[in-house]
């Protein structure tokens, strides 16, 4: 046999032939990429825009528009103070300090930062901060801020790419001194200020060209994040910013160690801040400043002052309808002493608020009864006393209790009843209807007062109770909006939905912020329990208290009205709470003489709201019908049928018809946000307590003083479980106008020597607000700072507060 021979190859020989496979593998690799980066180009280049206009251009926003729910402009929003000037007027020290913090090879590259990108990738790769070696440049930062191009500060892939070519494309048509010029004449600086005249006179109270080294560079700073680096809100974190200014043009050397010394040394004075901004002349301003305050404390002034398009809730009928029937209402029992009021209306298919009136007169008062008050309910709050009793099987409608003198459970005082005592049994139907305190007072003794506590927390109302049992017959103040709510559950079947003032917030190119959908939790009542209260607040307005809710042939009948009446001690408050298939609405009204809650002469709810409550609803009704008509048309009418005969009168409890829900706002669909640029400072506690005791001006004599480690919220281990598992609301829930999805806040570093602590501030005063102050924003600071603010003296507190 021949001996086969092994071929080996040498080492260099192997060497040689993987490095031609690594070679050809690259020069693939090099062609994909250009293949790959001829589509993009081709994809984003056929429609870039015309940058030859880049030169006309404002970044200067449109003005925010605030939106009802049919078309109507509530009002505009807007604070532009621009005053552009040539570069060659700008100080030396601003235009190198704004190219040494933001783009620092501005000189060196044609649009984008190659190498600016790749370092920030490596950053980002080995778990760095990334924002601290940006890749977007000047240029990019000019583009993406212009509405001609259509950019978005969305973060996806298509946009940096559309604006990466717009930027090489502006490059290619400016000089490097013209991107400039129009980046510092239109950047936003923070306080309403755009381009860097007018933040030289609103920070400094000088030209731009004046500005030495240590004021260029705290202005440089600001752009980043305006509203967390305000020089009159933040100094300390302002000041903190322009140490990093200095220290990057001492890094890039624009400036020498000297001058750095004595520029971070320079203390600092600033102009005083602008005055707030007045005389806003908005379509149902507490509405409006509802939205408003909401959206300024969770995204900061100068962002809702942004060009943003908010649609609200509101129906602009409505709400005339609604300030209209308040104000004659009011007029038309003048005899009474009653001069103050409030109304509040939801749709109860998705808790909508459709009308808000605050108060009587928003100039003379801002302060927003509907949410901020604090008044006693009185027998309003007896639904929660029957709703318990009901629900746990304690008692029905015609369970009988005896009308006739009684003591509050462990206590010595004496119900106290409107009218004289009967001496005889009536129902809890017959007690409703006549609003006989007595038996309400025996009911809750029945179920427990921690239970009535228990429902009325699990059915919306988010202040404390007082664990005593004249809370049965509304001693503990509430929010008019918390039991228009809680009302609204029983219109509902037994379904709780928040209320809801937003619909949709987008920014200046059409993004979306904040999109609000219904939010609603199920299984809170007993479908016996719904019938029985349904069956007692119809007969309140047939033949009851509130009978001139309902309304007769001469003034119209309210379909489908049920309600109850509420009069405090001494008549000092008058409500009526009531609702139809389609809305709820609630009213109080009191007299306000001095400052100061007085008692009206006869006063009752039944004689001061309920005409009210009609007159609204007689309008609001039809037009809420003909909304939900428009939502879901009626079906093709079918052939007529042959005659059947009726069926016998039914006798079972009255139910209300609940009419269908809008399939536009469906339940179950996710929402949609977009998170905005600026920091999103967590929202506050919805309970607006008044200072001082002052919901204790409306008290009554029986109440006894409050525990002073009183619980919010009273265990409610006896009530029946519910049929989902969502969360009921509590005294500490957030806001009702908190988004279903909201951004988190940056974090911003902080001093351990000195800890941060969150203050509210008045937007008017810049001082620390008060609960008078019609429009304020919730900022962190280090607590040195905070503990040298004073308190807002220019808004007064309304009548009752002082």
């Amino acid at each position: 046999m021949r001996a086969h021979t092994t071929v080996r190859r040498s080492p260099r020989g192997r060497i040689k032939n993987f490095l031609a496979l690594l070679f050809l593998i690259g020069e693939l690799f090099v062609a994909a990429l250009l293949i790959l980066g001829l589509a993009i180009f081709y994809r984003f280049s056929r429609d870039l825009p015309n940058v030859n206009l880049l030169s006309s251009q404002s970044l200067v926003p449109a003005a925010t528009s605030i939106w009802s729910e049919d078309g109507v402009l509530l009002g505009t929003l807007q604070q532009i103070n621009r005053k552009p000037v040539p570069l060659n007027e700008v100080s030396p020290f601003l235009k190198d300090a704004t190219v040494a913090i933001e783009d620092h090879r501005f000189y060196h590259h044609f649009g984008i930062d190659i190498e600016g990108i790749l370092r920030a990738a490596y950053i980002d790769l080995i778990g760095g901060n990334p924002t601290r070696e940006g890749a977007s440049t000047l240029t990019q930062q000019l583009v993406r801020n212009v509405g001609i191009f259509g950019l978005s500060h969305q973060k996806s892939y298509a946009r940096k790419i559309r604006e990466a070519l717009i930027a090489i494309r502006v490059e290619q048509l400016y000089s490097k001194d013209e991107i400039l010029d129009l980046y510092l004449n239109n950047v936003y600086y923070g306080a309403g200020a755009y381009g860097v005249e007018a933040a030289a006179r609103t920070y400094f109270g000088k030209s731009a060209a004046d500005l030495d080294l240590s004021q260029s560079a705290l202005l440089a700073g600001l752009p980043q994040l305006p509203s967390a680096y305000s020089p009159f809100v933040h100094p300390d974190r302002a000041i903190e910013r322009r140490d990093e200014v200095l220290d990057a043009m001492l890094r890039y050397g624009y400036i020498t160690r000297a001058q750095y010394e004595a520029a971070k040394s320079e203390q600092l004075h600033f102009a005083t801040p602008p005055r707030a901004r007045k005389g806003y002349n908005f379509k149902a301003p507490y509405f409006v400043w509802y939205i408003l305050n909401d959206l300024i404390r969770r995204y900061g002034l100068d962002f809702v002052e942004s060009g943003l398009k908010i649609q609200t809730t509101l129906n602009w009928k409505m709400q005339q309808a609604a300030e209209k029937a308040l104000e004659q209402g009011l007029e038309r029992v003048s005899y009474t002493g009653a001069n103050q009021g409030c109304l509040v209306c939801l749709d109860n298919s998705n808790g909508a608020i459709r009308a808000m009136v605050g108060g009587r007169s928003f100039l003379a008062s801002q302060f927003n009864i509907v949410t901020q008050g604090l008044r006693q309910p009185g027998s309003t709050f007896k639904l929660f006393d029957y709703a318990a009793a009901f629900d746990t099987g304690k008692a029905d409608l015609n369970t009988t209790f005896r009308d006739e003198p009684i003591v509050y459970p462990n206590s010595h005082k004496l119900v106290h009843d409107f009218e004289n005592y009967t001496g005889r049994s009536m129902t809890c139907k017959e007690a409703i209807a006549h609003s006989v305190n007595t038996i309400a007072v025996q009911v809750a003794e029945l179920v427990g007062i921690k239970t009535v506590i228990a429902y009325a927390h699990r059915m919306g109302i988010t202040t404390p109770i007082a664990p005593y049992y004249p809370s049965a017959i509304g001693a503990s103040a509430v929010h008019p909006l918390d039991l228009c709510v809680a009302y609204s559950v029983v219109a509902n079947n037994g379904i709780l939905r928040k209320p809801m003032g937003l619909l949709r917030v987008t920014d200046a190119e059409g993004n979306i912020v904040e999109e609000h959908f219904p939010q609603e939790q199920d299984g809170l009542l007993r479908k016996s329990t719904i019938d029985q209260l349904n069956e007692a607040f119809e007969a309140v307005v047939t033949e009851g208290t509130g009978v001139a809710a309902r309304g007769d042939e001469s003034n119209g009948i309210v379909p489908n009205a049920h309600g109850k009446t509420g009069t405090t001690s001494d008549f000092r408050d008058a409500w009526f709470a009531g609702y139809t298939p389609e809305l709820t609405t609630v009213i109080w009204c009191g007299r306000v003489h001095h400052g100061r809650y007085r008692p009206m002469s006869n006063g009752q709810g039944g004689i001061v709201c309920a005409p009210i409550w009609h007159d609204f609803m007689i309008k609001a009704v039809p037009l809420e019908q003909k909304y939900l008509a428009a939502l879901n048309p009626a079906p093709p009418t079918p052939q007529p049928k042959p005659a059947t005969p009726k069926p016998a009168a039914q006798t079972h409890p009255t139910k209300l018809q609940q009419p269908s829900t809008p399939s536009t706002n469906p339940t179950s669909s996710a929402p949609t946000t977009a998170p905005p640029t600026p920091p999103a400072p967590s929202a506050p506690n919805l309970a607006n307590p008044q200072p001082n005791g002052a919901s204790q001006n409306n008290s009554n004599d029986l109440l006894p003083p409050p525990a002073p480690d009183m619980p919010s919220n009273a265990p409610s281990n006896q009530l029946p479980p519910p049929q989902n598992t969502a969360t009921p609301p509590s005294p500490a829930s957030a806001p009702h106008l908190a988004p279903n999805h909201a951004a988190p806040p940056p974090a911003l570093s902080k001093r351990k020597s000195d800890p941060m602590v969150t203050v509210t501030i008045c937007v008017d005063s810049h001082e620390k607000a008060t609960i008078w102050c019609p429009a304020t924003i919730t900022v962190q600071m280090p607590a040195s700072q905070a503990r040298k603010l004073k308190t807002c003296t220019l808004h007064k507190p309304p009548p009752g507060a002082g």
